[in-house]
Protein backbone atom coordinates (compact mmCIF):
# COMPACT_ATOMS: atom_id res chain seq x y z
CA UNK A 1 0.00 0.00 0.00
CA UNK A 2 1.31 3.87 -0.53
CA UNK A 3 2.07 5.73 2.38
CA UNK A 4 1.93 9.37 2.47
CA UNK A 5 5.42 10.25 1.78
CA UNK A 6 5.28 8.62 -1.31
CA UNK A 7 7.22 5.47 -0.59
CA UNK A 8 5.27 2.21 0.05
CA UNK A 9 4.45 0.50 3.39
CA UNK A 10 6.89 -2.32 2.63
CA UNK A 11 9.45 -3.07 5.76
CA UNK A 12 12.47 -1.93 4.89
CA UNK A 13 15.80 -1.90 7.15
CA UNK A 14 16.88 1.62 8.26
CA UNK A 15 20.42 -0.25 8.12
CA UNK A 16 20.86 -1.77 5.12
CA UNK A 17 22.07 -0.26 2.06
CA UNK A 18 20.14 1.13 -1.08
CA UNK A 19 21.96 -0.44 -3.15
CA UNK A 20 21.35 -3.89 -1.52
CA UNK A 21 17.80 -2.80 -0.60
CA UNK A 22 16.19 -0.09 -2.79
CA UNK A 23 12.99 1.11 -2.05
CA UNK A 24 10.16 0.96 -3.91
CA UNK A 25 8.50 4.32 -5.17
CA UNK A 26 5.12 5.41 -6.51
CA UNK A 27 4.97 5.62 -10.64
CA UNK A 28 3.18 9.64 -10.16
CA UNK A 29 6.11 10.62 -8.32
CA UNK A 30 9.32 8.74 -10.00
CA UNK A 31 8.76 8.67 -13.69
CA UNK A 32 11.30 6.41 -13.79
CA UNK A 33 8.54 3.84 -12.42
CA UNK A 34 6.90 1.94 -14.94
CA UNK A 35 3.16 0.80 -14.77
CA UNK A 36 3.13 -2.42 -16.82
CA UNK A 37 -0.64 -3.34 -17.47
CA UNK A 38 -2.03 -6.21 -19.60
CA UNK A 39 -2.17 -5.25 -22.98
CA UNK A 40 -5.81 -4.44 -24.91
CA UNK A 41 -7.25 -7.61 -26.56
CA UNK A 42 -7.73 -6.70 -29.52
CA UNK A 43 -3.58 -6.24 -30.06
CA UNK A 44 -3.20 -10.34 -31.04
CA UNK A 45 -0.15 -9.62 -31.67
CA UNK A 46 1.82 -8.70 -28.64
CA UNK A 47 3.80 -11.39 -27.50
CA UNK A 48 4.03 -13.02 -23.73
CA UNK A 49 6.39 -10.93 -21.65
CA UNK A 50 8.34 -12.23 -19.13
CA UNK A 51 10.53 -9.63 -16.76
CA UNK A 52 12.53 -11.68 -15.02
CA UNK A 53 14.55 -12.25 -18.65
CA UNK A 54 15.76 -8.72 -18.51
CA UNK A 55 18.36 -9.46 -16.28
CA UNK A 56 18.47 -10.52 -12.13
CA UNK A 57 15.95 -8.23 -9.77
CA UNK A 58 17.61 -6.47 -7.06
CA UNK A 59 14.27 -5.74 -5.35
CA UNK A 60 10.66 -8.15 -5.45
CA UNK A 61 7.45 -7.19 -3.67
CA UNK A 62 4.22 -8.34 -4.66
CA UNK A 63 1.00 -7.83 -2.55
CA UNK A 64 -2.61 -9.13 -3.10
CA UNK A 65 -3.10 -6.89 -6.45
CA UNK A 66 0.11 -6.26 -7.80
CA UNK A 67 4.14 -6.69 -7.86
CA UNK A 68 6.71 -4.29 -7.86
CA UNK A 69 10.12 -5.19 -9.44
CA UNK A 70 13.38 -3.67 -9.54
CA UNK A 71 15.46 -5.01 -12.37
CA UNK A 72 19.29 -4.91 -12.07
CA UNK A 73 21.21 -3.22 -15.18
CA UNK A 74 24.96 -1.97 -15.60
CA UNK A 75 23.12 1.38 -17.22
CA UNK A 76 20.91 1.66 -14.79
CA UNK A 77 17.68 -0.26 -12.92
CA UNK A 78 14.20 -0.45 -14.29
CA UNK A 79 11.66 -0.40 -11.90
CA UNK A 80 8.30 -1.85 -12.66
CA UNK A 81 5.06 -1.77 -11.51
CA UNK A 82 3.05 -4.95 -12.48
CA UNK A 83 -0.92 -4.73 -12.60
CA UNK A 84 -0.87 -8.22 -14.80
CA UNK A 85 0.33 -11.62 -14.65
CA UNK A 86 4.29 -11.75 -15.38
CA UNK A 87 4.40 -13.49 -18.85
CA UNK A 88 1.09 -12.48 -19.64
CA UNK A 89 0.53 -9.90 -22.82
CA UNK A 90 1.61 -6.55 -21.23
CA UNK A 91 1.82 -2.75 -22.64
CA UNK A 92 3.90 0.17 -20.37
CA UNK A 93 1.33 3.05 -19.24
CA UNK A 94 2.39 6.10 -20.22
CA UNK A 95 0.46 9.32 -19.11
CA UNK A 96 0.38 12.57 -20.87
CA UNK A 97 1.63 14.21 -18.25
CA UNK A 98 4.59 16.64 -17.36
CA UNK A 99 6.85 13.90 -17.28
CA UNK A 100 5.69 11.87 -20.39
CA UNK A 101 9.15 12.21 -21.75
CA UNK A 102 11.31 11.05 -18.68
CA UNK A 103 8.46 8.17 -18.72
CA UNK A 104 8.89 7.53 -22.32
CA UNK A 105 12.93 7.68 -21.84
CA UNK A 106 12.53 5.16 -19.20
CA UNK A 107 10.07 3.01 -21.51
CA UNK A 108 12.59 2.96 -24.12
CA UNK A 109 15.31 2.12 -21.75
CA UNK A 110 13.46 -1.22 -20.64
CA UNK A 111 12.17 -1.91 -24.20
CA UNK A 112 15.77 -1.93 -25.38
CA UNK A 113 16.19 -4.31 -22.27
CA UNK A 114 14.09 -7.24 -22.86
CA UNK A 115 15.40 -7.18 -26.65
CA UNK A 116 18.86 -8.44 -25.27
CA UNK A 117 20.62 -4.91 -26.18
CA UNK A 118 22.33 -2.04 -24.14
CA UNK A 119 19.92 -0.32 -22.36
CA UNK A 120 21.38 2.95 -22.42
CA UNK A 121 21.54 5.43 -19.02
CA UNK A 122 18.35 6.70 -17.58
CA UNK A 123 17.43 10.06 -18.86
CA UNK A 124 19.93 13.00 -17.82
CA UNK A 125 16.96 14.44 -15.65
CA UNK A 126 17.21 11.44 -13.43
CA UNK A 127 20.83 10.86 -13.11
CA UNK A 128 22.26 12.27 -9.78
CA UNK A 129 25.73 13.82 -10.33
CA UNK A 130 28.70 13.57 -8.21
CA UNK A 131 28.16 16.91 -6.34
CA UNK A 132 24.54 16.05 -5.98
CA UNK A 133 25.53 13.28 -3.98
CA UNK A 134 28.13 14.94 -2.15
CA UNK A 135 25.75 17.57 -1.05
CA UNK A 136 22.86 15.02 -0.19
CA UNK A 137 25.04 12.49 1.84
CA UNK A 138 26.45 16.54 3.74
CA UNK A 139 22.38 17.35 4.93
CA UNK A 140 21.74 13.73 5.71
CA UNK A 141 24.53 13.77 8.05
CA UNK A 142 23.82 17.21 9.16
CA UNK A 143 20.14 16.13 9.92
CA UNK A 144 21.52 12.93 11.84
CA UNK A 145 23.68 14.93 13.91
CA UNK A 146 20.92 17.26 14.16
CA UNK A 147 18.89 14.20 15.81
CA UNK A 148 21.94 13.42 18.33
CA UNK A 149 21.66 17.27 19.47
CA UNK A 150 24.75 18.76 18.53
CA UNK A 151 24.64 22.31 18.23
CA UNK A 152 24.80 24.42 15.04
CA UNK A 153 28.40 25.70 16.15
CA UNK A 154 29.39 21.77 16.64
CA UNK A 155 27.90 20.73 13.37
CA UNK A 156 29.76 23.65 11.42
CA UNK A 157 32.85 22.87 13.40
CA UNK A 158 32.60 18.83 12.54
CA UNK A 159 30.76 18.50 8.89
CA UNK A 160 30.91 21.89 7.40
CA UNK A 161 33.87 23.54 8.18
CA UNK A 162 36.03 20.70 9.52
CA UNK A 163 38.98 22.09 12.30
CA UNK A 164 37.41 25.60 12.01
CA UNK A 165 38.16 27.91 14.87
CA UNK A 166 34.44 29.65 15.19
CA UNK A 167 35.96 32.29 18.09
CA UNK A 168 33.70 33.76 20.49
CA UNK A 169 30.01 33.39 21.36
CA UNK A 170 30.06 36.93 19.92
CA UNK A 171 32.27 35.81 16.58
CA UNK A 172 30.30 33.13 15.83
CA UNK A 173 26.85 34.54 15.98
CA UNK A 174 27.55 37.38 13.72
CA UNK A 175 29.72 34.99 11.34
CA UNK A 176 29.01 34.52 7.31
CA UNK A 177 30.08 30.65 8.68
CA UNK A 178 26.96 30.68 11.42
CA UNK A 179 24.34 31.81 8.62
CA UNK A 180 25.92 29.16 6.14
CA UNK A 181 25.34 26.56 8.71
CA UNK A 182 21.63 27.78 9.72
CA UNK A 183 20.92 27.39 5.76
CA UNK A 184 22.08 24.07 5.56
CA UNK A 185 20.45 22.92 8.60
CA UNK A 186 16.70 24.25 7.48
CA UNK A 187 17.59 22.37 3.88
CA UNK A 188 18.34 19.63 5.39
CA UNK A 189 15.49 19.17 7.82
CA UNK A 190 13.25 20.32 4.69
CA UNK A 191 15.10 17.25 2.20
CA UNK A 192 14.18 14.78 5.31
CA UNK A 193 10.43 16.20 5.22
CA UNK A 194 9.46 15.59 1.92
CA UNK A 195 11.86 17.66 -0.22
CA UNK A 196 13.53 14.40 -1.71
CA UNK A 197 10.76 13.83 -4.32
CA UNK A 198 11.96 16.50 -6.24
CA UNK A 199 14.72 14.25 -6.37
CA UNK A 200 12.29 11.75 -7.76
CA UNK A 201 11.21 14.48 -10.00
CA UNK A 202 14.73 15.29 -11.58
CA UNK A 203 14.70 18.77 -10.39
Amino acid sequence: MPSANGGWSFAFDPDASPITAPAVWRPELYAATLPLDAAPSNYDVVPPVDVSGAGPFRADHADEDDRHVIVDDPDGAHRLWLRAPNGAPLAIILPLDAEFELRHGAALRFYRRLRGAASGPPPPRLAVTMFQRLRLSLLLNIFDRLGEGLSKREIARDLIYPGLDTGSAAEWKSSAARRRTQRLCDEAKAMVAAGYRRLLGGR
